[in-house]
C-alpha cells in the first residue's frame, strides 16, 4: 500500500490522482480518520476488487475518484445504511458490512482452504494457495469438517472444488461428511492418496471397496490408492467422471453396458481393457489424449459395441492386435491412432471410419474393409 501523501500531505483524505494507474493495486484499507477521496484518486485501477473503510462517517467521494465501481466495498456494520444513503457511496454495485463472507472469497480454517459459494453461508473446500499448482500442500490423514466458524458466521461445508487435492502427494486419505453435496472433477489429483472415506449418513456419496460413488452408485468419481488392482465397474454405472482412475495403477479395467459417459483421460496404466458400453453420449467432448497408454496390451469388445469412441486406443503401442465385434457401426476419430496393431478386420455393418482412426499406426501390414 501506498501512503496518503502522494502530492501533498493531508491525513484525512486520499489526494488527487494519488493511486491513478495503479494497475497492480488489488485491495486498499482506509483509516477511520478517512473523510475525502478526491478526483481521480482511483482512476485506471483497473484490478482493485476490494475497498475497506473503517470510517463510521461516509468520506466525500468527488466526481470521477473512480471509473469503475464493480469493487466490493466493506465498512462498520453499523455505518452500512449510512453509506447506503449517499448517492456517491450507493453507486457501488456491493456495499459490504466489514466481516462478512462474501460469495467467491477465500477463506483458510485449520489449515483447510475454502471458497465462499453462498455469501455468509455455504463454502467447499478448494486448493491452498493461488491455485493447485502453487503451494497445494495438504497432507496425512484429512477430515473435512461439516461447518466451520468464521466472524461469527456458520457456514456449511457443501462441496469439492476442481483440483482440490491436486499434486498433494503426502495426502494419505480423505474424510467427506454427510454435508458435502458435490465433488466436481480432477479433485482427487494426490499420487499417493490410498482411502476416501464418507460418512455413512450421507445423502450424496457412498463408498464401496474402497471406490468413490454417487449414493445410487451411477457416478463412478475415484478410485484410489497406488497398489496394482484391477477394477471391474458394476453394471448400472452411467458415468465415470474426469480424474476417476489418475495416478492410480490398474491392470484390468472392465467398462459395463450401462455407461453413457466416460472420461478416459487417466488410462496410463492399464494393461487390459474390456469394454463394454453399446455408444457414449459424450463421445464428441472426450479430450485429446496425448499422453495415450503405452501400457494397453489387450482389449476385449463387448458383442453389443456399436460405436468405438475417438482416442479409446489412441497412443497404444503395445497393442498388437483386436478383434472388433459384429456390432460395430463406427470407429472414431483417431481411435487407434499411433497402436501397435500388425493386422484389423473390420466386419460386415461398420458404414464409417472417421477421420485418423487408424493414422501413425507405423506397425500395420494388414486391413480388411467390408463393403458397408
Amino acid at each position: 500500500q501506498r501512503l496518503y501523501k502522494r502530492r501533498r500531505k493531508n491525513d484525512n483524505g486520499i489526494m488527487e490522482s494519488t493511486f491513478e494507474s495503479c494497475s497492480y493495486l488489488n485491495s486498499i484499507s482506509m483509516p477511520s480518520s478517512l473523510k475525502l477521496i478526491e478526483t481521480r484518486a482511483f482512476t485506471s485501477c483497473y484490478n482493485l476488487k476490494e475497498i475497506h473503510v473503517k470510517a463510521n462517517t461516509p468520506p466525500t467521494i468527488m466526481d470521477d475518484a473512480f471509473n469503475s465501481y464493480k469493487m466490493l466495498v466493506f465498512v462498520p456494520a453499523d455505518a452500512v445504511d449510512a453509506y447506503k444513503s449517499i448517492d456517491s457511496w450507493s453507486w457501488f454495485a456491493v456495499l459490504y458490512a466489514e466481516g462478512t463472507l462474501v460469495q467467491g472469497s477465500r477463506i483458510e480454517v485449520d489449515g483447510i482452504a475454502y471458497l465462499v459459494t453462498e455469501t455468509n453461508k455455504k463454502v467447499s473446500v478448494t486448493s491452498q494457495g493461488a491455485s493447485w499448482w502453487q503451494d497445494n500442500n495438504y497432507s496425512g490423514d484429512m477430515v473435512i469438517p461439516s461447518s466451520i466458524q468464521v466472524n461469527g458466521f456458520t457456514l456449511d461445508v457443501i462441496g469439492i472444488e476442481y483440483n482440490a487435492f491436486r499434486g498433494c502427494d503426502s495426502l494419505n486419505s480423505v474424510s467427506i461428511p454427510a454435508s458435502v453435496e458435490y465433488i466436481h472433477d480432477d479433485a482427487f489429483g494426490a499420487k499417493n492418496l490410498q482411502a476416501i472415506y464418507v460418512d455413512e449418513n450421507s445423502p450424496n456419496f457412498i463408498v464401496d471397496d474402497g471406490i468413490l460413488y454417487s449414493k445410487d452408485k451411477s457416478v463412478l468419481l475415484r478410485v484410489p490408492g497406488q497398489e496394482e488392482k484391477s477394477v471391474v465397474i458394476p453394471e448400472g454405472v452411467k458415468e465415470v467422471r474426469r480424474g476417476a482412475f489418475e495416478q492410480c495403477n490398474i491392470k484390468l479395467l472392465v467398462v459395463p453396458e450401462s455407461v453413457t459417459f466416460f472420461d478416459f483421460s487417466d488410462f496410463s496404466s492399464i494393461e487390459e481393457l474390456h469394454w463394454n458400453p453399446i455408444c457414449l453420449d459424450n463421445e464428441q467432448d472426450l479430450p485429446f489424449g496425448e499422453k495415450g497408454n503405452p501400457s494397453l496390451k489387450t482389449v476385449v469388445f463387448g458383442d453389443k459395441v456399436e460405436r468405438i469412441p475417438r482416442y479409446l486406443c489412441a497412443y497404444t503401442p503395445s497393442l498388437q492386435s483386436v478383434v472388433l465385434p459384429q456390432s460395430l457401426k463406427y470407429i472414431g476419430w483417431n481411435a487407434f491412432w499411433g497402436s501397435g496393431i500388425r493386422e484389423i478386420v473390420i466386419p460386415e455393418g461398420v458404414g464409417r471410419i472417421a477421420d485418423c482412426a487408424f493414422q501413425q499406426c507405423s506397425a500395420l501390414e494388414r486391413i480388411v474393409i467390408p463393403s458397408s
